[in-house]
């Protein structure tokens, strides 16, 4: 099933493609929104998503404890129904009732690639900030199913029972075992890369640039979790290797963060929605028995 429902995607975006290819548009604003909305279009599409969950995709602002980010999202998958901004056709959400994420870029390049990760990881900060007021109130207890199962994969070890249990273990575990828990929760973040990079290569050079880059200008790195959850550019992905659905390991037990893979980013950008759909309503998608595993290089470890 899934088989078929990524290539029905990638036909899609193909075909949406060719069509934008046959307009010599100068105007830079609306060609970017014109690949904003073949993203939008085709997470869309009911072999994508099942509207009997009541999702939908829109644009617009994501609300967090009342307030509103500034960061203008062009695509996300939400869960019922938000606040429509006036006659527009934007929507905010609250960020509890947001799945996914998207960053639509025609052409990445790395000014592109730079902002991207500033833009979701601000979010995912605020996400992380709203996920531990939720657990100071005392009211809300996570649910850890997915972290405790990655956590185990990764470690060896058994994962904690109740997500405060992990101020009971080793520093370093309980921190893997919280940027786990955050994964299973946050929303996941797409940089969608129509275009730009030509080799495998070059791309993932880029990414250890910016890494690089930002030790120097600011004295840190960026920490997994803010981290996006797939970059595609023409045909290639780098995944985070969250547990949603990817996980790699080295031979020497290391977790590998981020992978790189020239596999169809049609079929990741779906296994990860799937995963992320699976893990917010308990549910299972019709991934069916043509499940594969892609090759991945590792890169971030």
């Amino acid at each position: 099933m899934i088989n078929h429902a990524s290539e029905l995607l990638q036909s899609f975006i193909q075909e949406e493609k060719r069509k934008l290819a046959e307009f010599e548009m100068p105007h830079m604003p609306t060609l970017g929104s014109a690949y904003e909305e073949i993203t939008k279009q085709g997470i869309d599409k009911d072999f994508v998503i099942p509207k009997s969950l009541n999702l939908r995709v829109v644009s617009g602002f994501i609300e967090v404890g009342g307030k509103i980010l500034p960061q203008q999202i062009d695509c996300m998958l939400v869960e019922g129904n938000g606040k429509q901004y006036g006659l527009t056709d934007q929507f905010v959400y609250d960020i509890d009732r947001v799945l996914c994420i998207f960053e639509v870029k025609k052409t990445l390049t790395k000014a592109d690639y730079i902002d991207a990760f500033d833009h979701l990881g601000d979010i995912r900060r605020k996400f992380a900030e709203h996920f531990e007021e939720k657990l100071r109130s005392g009211c809300f207890e996570p649910e850890i199913t997915h972290a405790r199962k990655s956590f185990a994969q990764v470690t060896g070890k058994m994962a904690p029972e109740r997500y405060l249990d992990l101020l009971h273990i080793p520093q370093e575990d309980a921190m893997l075992f919280y940027t786990l828990v955050q994964e299973q929760h946050a929303p996941v973040s797409i940089v969608h890369g129509y275009g730009g990079y030509r080799t495998e290569e070059g791309f993932r050079t880029a990414f250890i640039d910016i890494i690089e880059e930002r030790v120097k200008v600011k004295g840190q790195g960026l920490g997994v979790p803010s981290l996006p959850n797939l970059v595609t550019s023409n045909d290639f992905c780098l995944i985070k290797g969250s547990g949603h659905p990817y996980l790699a390991i080295r031979e020497d037990h290391a977790w590998v963060v981020i992978s790189s893979t020239r596999h169809n980013p049609a079929r990741v950008i779906l296994e990860i929605v799937w995963a992320k759909i699976d893990s917010h309503f308990n549910t299972r998608m019709p991934y069916g028995d043509d499940l594969s595993i892609e090759t991945v290089a590792p890169l971030l470890i």
